[in-house]
């Protein structure tokens, strides 16, 4: 194994980085990948047999893109270039930096601190919060469903027996339970109101924040096990940072950036950048005029004294940039979970409250008439 204690402090930044973004941003399974290809290079074993051994142990649609991959590398392919061949078996800002780690020569040193970290603690530490808010939502998602039935069985069943019986006796119905049951009387001409709103709320929560649908599913799904949702915002920071740190010595790395279709820009201004790079344009200056970024990154980077300090910048902003999104999607969340479960509450109280009434209505009018 390499020793990381010769490094330089820069190197040494950068492997921390490279392997970090490495473990949070992969599922099991790529991690798998990645690991046995670490093995592979730090003693010398032919990395597409590994691969072939690996994917022939899962069934899903990773498993295939892990064939293709040692299809490439049996084609004595560099290993980074494998992966960035087949978009999907690894995110992409892993494959950068891996890429990255390569152009530097510091492989082995990242191989060894992939093999040494302990991803179960990254992905707990990085999803636990989504995934508790994610339960939550589930959980009065079944406590509604469970309460509506047992209503519109009371709604279809009792209620209609109580309306009898006070009828029979010549008693009124109290004032709470007229009301519930107009309101049960609207909720059913009207249901259909009810259900758009409904299938708006999921679409909205879908578009605007996947990842909490996303993080919940992709549990029971073995392929995509605590697979995390890396957004293409996020991808985009990730990447431009990475893109930094090698912008200097070549354009592999921005180019392969804006070749995603991931990357959170429209492919017409993707494809225009490329062909700018690619007849020499300096790499900031193709992607500032071309209104990828915004005018604050391109001072950043152009004000940056090294492409480690534009790395390191860039990777702060985009980490700010991503914390408040989440801490105020996670806010806007958990206040409609708990308005609409209050909601759901007071309504069951109601009703409570109006079929106490009617007893208590019935047994004085019997005592009475008694």
């Amino acid at each position: 194994m390499a020793d990381t204690t010769n490094l330089t402090v820069d190197q040494q930044i950068l492997v921390s980085t490279a392997a970090n973004e490495i473990l949070e941003t992969t599922s099991i399974h790529q991690q798998a990948l990645i690991r046995m290809l670490a093995i592979a290079s730090e003693y010398k074993l032919n990395p597409a047999t590994l691969i072939i051994d690996l994917g022939a142990e899962m069934k899903s649609v990773t498993a295939r893109k892990f064939e293709v991959v040692a299809a490439h590398l049996l084609e004595q392919v560099p290993i980074e270039s494998a992966l960035a061949r087949v978009p999907g078996t690894i995110p992409e800002p892993a494959v950068l930096a891996l890429a990255v780690a390569h152009a530097e020569g510091l492989q082995q040193p990242l191989n060894q601190t992939l093999l040494n970290s302990n991803s179960t603690e990254h992905h707990h530490n990085a999803h636990s919060e989504d995934n508790t808010l994610t339960d939550s939502v589930v959980g009065f998602a079944m406590q509604f469903l469970i309460l509506n039935h047992i209503l519109t069985f009371m709604m279809l069943f009792i209620i209609p027996q109580f309306k009898d019986m006070f009828y029979e006796f010549g008693f009124d119905l109290p004032l709470s339970m007229e009301l519930l049951i107009e309101v049960n009387n609207k909720i059913s001409m009207n249901w259909y109101i009810f259900f758009a709103i409904s299938l708006l709320a999921i679409a909205y929560v879908i578009w605007k924040h996947p990842r909490f649908i996303t993080n919940y599913f992709t549990r029971w799904i073995p392929g995509r096990w605590q697979q995390p949702v890396v957004t293409a915002k996020a991808q985009k920071d990730l990447g431009l940072a990475w893109v930094a740190q090698t912008s200097d010595d070549s354009n592999d790395a921005a180019i392969r950036l804006l070749s995603n279709r991931d990357f959170g820009a429209r492919r017409s201004k993707r494809q225009a950048v490329v062909q700018k790079i690619e007849t020499g344009t300096p790499v900031w200056e193709a992607i500032a005029n071309g209104g990828i970024i915004t005018n604050r990154v391109s001072k950043v980077v152009s004000t940056a004294s090294t492409a480690q300090s534009a790395n390191w910048i860039l990777r702060q902003i985009g980490h700010k940039n991503r914390s408040k999104s989440r801490r105020y999607s996670l806010t806007k969340i958990r206040l409609l979970v708990w308005l609409l479960r209050t909601i759901l509450i007071l309504f069951v109280t109601w009703t409570a409250i109006s079929f106490f009434q009617c007893l208590i209505v019935l047994i004085k009018g019997v005592a009475d008439y008694a």
